[in-house]
């Protein structure tokens, strides 16, 4: 027979270990003593040098040795989950798996709230997405219209009544679908020209919106023409604001998004007209979201409201927007208020960005007075005739000290994946009067700017005026 015992710290009566064994306890304690674990040996030495030993007591008597074992592994289990502080160093891995899950869980439930927070701050400055404004319907093709009856007959027929060349049903259904979602596709790609050729990571997402138009059993051409109008609009303004509310833990069925996200008439009926044929679509803008990208939308709506309004970051998301703001200082593209955030949040943002200040280090190795090296590059770089100079401008900013900022980031010539989400973020935080547009524009224009990348090319819509509905 055994016996499970624990050893003790005299100074709090916590229980800093347990085991299991066949000796008497004091013989057992001096094996301790003499022979400790690593961690264990700590505890000793430190209670050695206040003149204190361990106290050993029984926790269980009369255990069969053949169950010592597994009840002595129960028992450290037990303990760990409760939070005790043990210092076992085997027989822990149970326990440390439940504790290390609950850690994880109630690290998501603060990440989450802190998210909701930040949303909520969002939502109460910028007062929701930008509306889309005036738009011009994008008709169906004719030929897609009328597939549409044919789908609609396909999806209502048994299986077991067999179709045109002995294909069953669903299985012809599933070939016209795709046929109709490729033909549909590829008549009417051709009104958003604009915004595919400056953003090449939309395309497979407008298309999957686009072909969601097929499973919805359309009253007139009208209100699909509406539907079509609207997707460039949701995958750039109402897209980040969906991530938003779904990584705060928002709702995003439908009526619940819009709740939250605007008061606005024109933008609650716009979400309207894109929920009623396609109710997952919040659900399906906010998983457009790369979860490991650096400039992710959402993120970008946070970073620039609380920069601007001056609201403290919660540790909990601080990392991921010091890693958005990281990643637009490389670009250049950080406004004044972003700047002063990035470095509040991380002192190291310059050097670890920019490099090292091999200006101030040629004027100390070449006996300059301070800031002529930089003086001189800075010449260099502005000169009319300088040409293209490389990394000289990365020197010129290490140099100054100071994040590059700039008071009204313009994205209308970048290219890229979420370069168009960046621009609308930008626009909306000048419409709420966060930003001043450059000079010589005015708030309408910039906004009149972006509400052209989502509408429909008006050349196209007169070539595709003959084949349309």
């Amino acid at each position: 027979m055994g016996q499970l015992y624990s050893l003790v710290d005299p100074r709090d009566g916590a229980v800093r270990y347990v085991g299991q064994t066949t000796k008497f306890l004091q013989a057992r304690l001096a094996g301790h003593l003499a022979s400790p674990s690593p961690k264990v040996a700590l505890w000793i030495e430190e209670l050695l040098d206040r003149g204190l030993t361990p106290r050993i007591e029984s926790l269980r008597e009369a255990v069969p040795v053949e169950a010592l074992l597994d009840m002595e592994r129960q028992e450290i289990t037990r303990r760990i989950i409760a939070g005790e502080p043990l210092l076992n160093e085997s027989a822990t891995a149970p326990g440390r798996r439940v504790v290390q899950q609950r850690n994880t869980a109630a690290q998501a439930v603060r990440r989450q709230e802190a998210w909701l927070t930040a949303g909520q701050l969002v939502r109460s400055t910028l007062k929701g997405p930008l509306a889309p404004g005036p738009l011009s319907l994008v008709p169906f093709p004719r030929s897609v219209w009328e597939a549409l009856t044919e789908l609609a007959e396909c999806a209502t027929t048994p299986d077991r009544a067999a179709s045109l060349n002995g294909y069953s049903a669903s299985v012809r259904w599933t070939v016209l679908k795709g046929r109709t979602s490729a033909a549909l596709w590829e008549g009417c790609r051709g009104a958003w020209g604009r915004l595919r050729g400056s953003d090449s990571g939309i395309d497979g997402r407008l298309r999957a919106l686009v072909s969601a138009a097929l499973d919805t059993p359309w009253d007139d051409p009208g209100g699909a023409a509406r539907y079509l109008s609207l997707t460039p609009w949701a995958l750039l303004a109402v897209a980040p604001w969906a991530a938003l509310a779904e990584r705060g833990g928002l709702s995003l069925e439908p009526d619940a998004f819009i709740a939250w996200a605007t008061d606005d008439p024109e933008t609650q009926a716009a979400l309207r007209d894109l929920s009623e044929p396609h109710p997952r679509v919040f659900k399906f803008l906010a998983g457009g979201e790369d979860p490991h990208g650096r400039t992710r939308g959402s993120t970008h709506l946070v970073a620039a409201v609380a920069s601007m309004v001056g609201h403290s970051v919660a540790p909990e998301i601080a990392d991921e927007l010091t890693e958005f703001l990281r990643a637009t200082a490389r670009h250049q593209m950080l406004t004044p208020g972003m700047a002063r955030l990035l470095a509040a949040l991380d002192a190291n943002a310059m050097p670890e960005i920019f490099g090292h200040d091999l200006a101030a280090a040629a004027d100390s190795e070449l006996g300059l007075p301070p800031g002529t090296a930089a003086s001189v590059l800075r010449f260099i770089l502005e000169h009319p005739k300088s040409g293209p100079l490389g990394t000289l401008d990365r020197l010129v900013i290490r140099a100054s000290q100071k994040l590059p900022s700039k008071p009204f980031p313009d994205y209308s010539t970048w290219t890229g994946p979420g370069v168009r989400i960046a621009q609308v973020v930008t626009v909306s935080l000048a419409l709420a009067g966060l930003l001043v547009p450059p000079d010589g524009l005015s708030v309408e224009e910039v906004v009149g700017e972006v509400r052209d990348l989502w509408a429909a090319d008006r050349s196209w819509l007169d070539d595709a005026e003959e084949t349309t509905v």
